[in-house]
């Protein structure tokens, strides 16, 4: 089950475009649905989410917590909105767009990607950028 939770209030995607745009990645990368929260959360909680888990002191985009290693996929995914709006501006992109990039980044990593190095980063992004295209289709 695909849970959507909306912290801050801000209309973003829809919850049917939010699930579709997850099952369509886990169908392609091969793995099983399971138990799956995709929390979307302000500056403050994901700032504190950073430093009490990760240590790191500053505003993050998305953060996956994976509760299992394999499949099925068990785990949490926060995305930061107000971060998500600063980076589509950067990038020049919708924010809408950006939002379902951070998605397909968060599921990525809870079924097992990492974007560590720089190699890893790429085919991260890679994989973002297919999946930004293949799922469009079917959202």
């Amino acid at each position: 089950m695909i849970n959507v939770i909306n912290t801050n209030h801000q209309r973003i995607i829809s919850r049917r475009e939010t699930i579709s745009l997850i099952t369509c990645v886990l169908k392609r990368e091969d793995t099983e649905e399971s138990e799956l929260n995709l929390i979307f959360v302000d500056d403050n909680y994901i700032k504190k989410l950073n430093t009490t888990y990760l240590k790191h002191r500053w505003v993050t985009d998305v953060i996956s917590f994976p509760l299992n290693q394999g499949t099925p996929v068990e785990g949490e995914i926060y995305i930061c909105t107000n971060q998500a709006k600063r980076q589509a501006k950067e990038s020049q992109t919708s924010y809408k767009e950006e939002v379902r990039r951070l998605i397909i980044h968060g599921v990525l990593h809870l079924i097992g990607h990492t974007d560590r190095s720089k190699k890893s980063r790429e085919i991260m992004r890679n994989l973002e950028d297919k999946y930004l295209k293949i799922c469009k289709n079917e959202l």
